[in-house]
C-alpha cells in the first residue's frame, strides 16, 4: 500500500501543493526504501520528514498532525518529491476529473424532452412509439 492511499484525499492534495511549491528540500536516501527531507510548513523551522516506501505506516514527521498513524501533508510532499511521475499523474487525473465535472454541470437535461410530471416516467419519444398504449402492464394495488 502506498503512502498516498493511507492519507485523506485533502491531505494528498495539500501535500501535492507543498511539493509543487518547492517546500521540500535536502532530500536524502537513508535506506533501501527510506528517505528523509526538510519540508517547509507553517512554522519558522522546517519539519523533518521520514518516509518509508516499503512500510509507509512507519513514516514520520515532526509536525503535530503526524501522531500515531496519521499521514500528514509533509509526508505526502516528500513522497511526491521521491516520485515526481506519480505527482504528474495525480495532477493530470485531477485536471481530467475537474474537466469532466464541469461538463456534467453544463449538461442540458431538457434536450431529451423528459417531463418529470409524466405519470408513467416515459420519454416523449416513447409516447410517439407506443401511442396511447403502454409497452407494459401496470399492476394496480
Amino acid at each position: 500500500m502506498k503512502l498516498t492511499e493511507l492519507a485523506a484525499y485533502r491531505v494528498v492534495e495539500r501535500g501535492l501543493d507543498y511539493y509543487l511549491n518547492d517546500a521540500v528540500s535536502d532530500v536524502m536516501q537513508t535506506g533501501t526504501s527510506e528517505f528523509e527531507a526538510k519540508v517547509i510548513g507553517s512554522t519558522e523551522e522546517p519539519y523533518i520528514v521520514r518516509v518509508n516506501l516499503e512500510k509507509p505506516r512507519s513514516s514520520r514527521c515532526t509536525c503535530p498532525y503526524a501522531t500515531g498513524t496519521n499521514v500528514c501533508k509533509h509526508m505526502i510532499a516528500l513522497y511526491y518529491a521521491i516520485n515526481p511521475i506519480e505527482a504528474d499523474e495525480f495532477v493530470e487525473n485531477r485536471r481530467l476529473y475537474e474537466e469532466y465535472d464541469d461538463e456534467d454541470d453544463n449538461y442540458d437535461y431538457d434536450e431529451y424532452n423528459y417531463y418529470e410530471d409524466d405519470e408513467y416516467g416515459l420519454y416523449d419519444t416513447e409516447y410517439e412509439k407506443y401511442g396511447n398504449e403502454l409497452p407494459f402492464k401496470i399492476d394496480a394495488e
